[in-house]
């Protein structure tokens, strides 16, 4: 090879070498460029990743927060409704407890008050029988005690009337007699009318024993003197005669008729009393009577009533004694309902609040990690951007390597000629 050779030879070379130096420069600048413009893309997309997350997060934390104010809400509002609802069940218990003691009380006290009633009612329709019974005797026997007034009355006007006069002793009253009033009475008009009926007493009533005795005289006399007008002893005498036996005569009627009426009296006296006696007997039995049927009225109301007393008295007790159990239980359960209630929305109130509290960590961690992760992400694209980069400069240090060894070696085969030539 001649000396021209070489120099055309490393002239080549020369433009190689100023050829790959460009080239390694464009390729150098466009990788570089490339290089920027990925690590920005991924900086933008970590950014953009890093504020969605963000959004996200603040958008979950609205929805829990909007979610724990609700759930929060709906136990206050559970707080004031769910006791009040308890308290007006209670109370509604508590009526109905009362209503159905009370109306088992009043179906009680009626029944009581019915059987009070019924022996009230019976002792007072049969309390005034008795009275009525013993004013009818009272008003039978004051009939009897007129008939006795009138028939004393009419004696005593009787005996005057018939120039009599009472005499009669009245017996003792037999107080075993079973005769009764009326008969006594009965047999006290007897007596007046036989002393009325009888002639012997009949003929001294009145004027009646002056015209027997003028009229006996005057029919003796009067023969006599129209067959013997001239007055003599015998004249004068046989009327007079007359006169003294007719008197004799009624005097003798009179003591007889006398007897009748004393024996009659005695025996209108003797009923006349019997009667009053009978009468008092038998008004003091009657009053015996009433008082023991009374008695014994009372003391079948006052059985029948506290037999109705021990019969719903004691329910009465045991509707109170069961209405206030009732009233204790239901109040016990109330109270451990109320506390139950009382737990379970402190309960409910406390899961509210740590779920709120737990929702709000996990997602903090979620953000976090979500972060992370696109920071991890960027990382991870940076790093394969580094990895290209390097890739394509170790790939551009291999180029030159290689152009440059080949460049040496065909150096030092070109000293090698240029001094064969030299010394040839």
């Amino acid at each position: 090879m001649t000396s021209t050779s070489i120099l055309q030879h490393q002239k080549l070379q020369i433009n190689a070498v100023r050829n790959l130096i460009e080239k390694t420069r464009i390729e150098e600048a466009a990788l570089n460029e490339s290089v920027s413009k990925e690590i920005k893309v991924i900086k933008i997309q970590q950014e953009v990743e890093i504020q969605r997350c963000g959004e996200l997060a603040e958008a979950k934390k609205i929805t829990i927060q909007q979610t724990f104010e609700r759930l929060n809400a709906e136990v206050d509002e559970r707080r004031k409704l769910e006791p009040q609802i308890l308290k007006d069940r209670h109370d509604k218990r508590l009526a109905e407890i009362e209503e159905d003691a009370e109306d088992l009380q009043e179906d009680t006290e009626s029944k009581l008050n019915e059987a009070l009633w019924l022996a009230e009612s019976v002792y007072e329709a049969a309390i005034v029988k008795p009275r009525e019974r013993q004013e009818a005797i009272e008003e039978d026997f004051n009939k009897q005690l007129s008939k006795l007034d009138a028939l004393c009355e009419e004696a005593a006007k009787l005996l005057p009337r018939l120039r009599k006069h009472d005499d009669s002793k009245s017996e003792a009253f037999n107080a075993s007699s079973t005769e009764s009033m009326w008969k006594h009475v009965e047999a006290a008009s007897k007596a007046i009318d036989s002393i009325i009926h009888d002639k012997r007493t009949t003929l001294f009533s009145g004027v009646r024993p002056y015209f027997i005795v003028g009229f006996i005289t005057t029919a003796v006399a009067i023969p006599i003197w129209l067959s013997n007008p001239i007055f003599s002893l015998f004249t004068l005498g046989i009327p007079l005669l007359t006169l003294a036996a007719s008197i004799i005569i009624l005097l003798f009627i009179y003591s007889s008729g006398q007897d009748s009426v004393r024996m009659k009296m005695q025996n209108f006296k003797s009923n006349i009393s019997a009667a009053h006696r009978v009468r008092e007997h038998e008004l003091n039995k009657a009053d015996r009577q009433r008082r023991q049927q009374e008695d014994s009225l009372k003391e079948t109301r006052e059985r029948e009533v506290a037999s109705a007393d021990e019969m719903y008295g004691p329910r009465l007790k045991e509707i109170e004694r069961l209405f206030k159990k009732d009233l204790g239980k239901e109040k016990k359960r109330f109270d451990v309902v109320e506390e139950k209630l009382t737990s379970k929305l402190n309960e409910d109130s406390q899961n509210v609040l740590e779920t709120y509290q737990r929702e709000l960590k996990e997602l903090e961690e979620t953000h976090r990690n979500s972060i992370l992760q696109a920071e991890n992400e960027y990382e991870t694209q940076l790093l394969a951007i580094e990895t290209n980069r390097t890739s394509t400069i170790n790939t551009l240090h291999e180029t030159w390597k290689k152009t440059f060894q080949s460049f040496t070696t065909d150096l030092e085969e070109q000293r090698k000629l240029a001094e064969n030539v030299s010394t040839s």
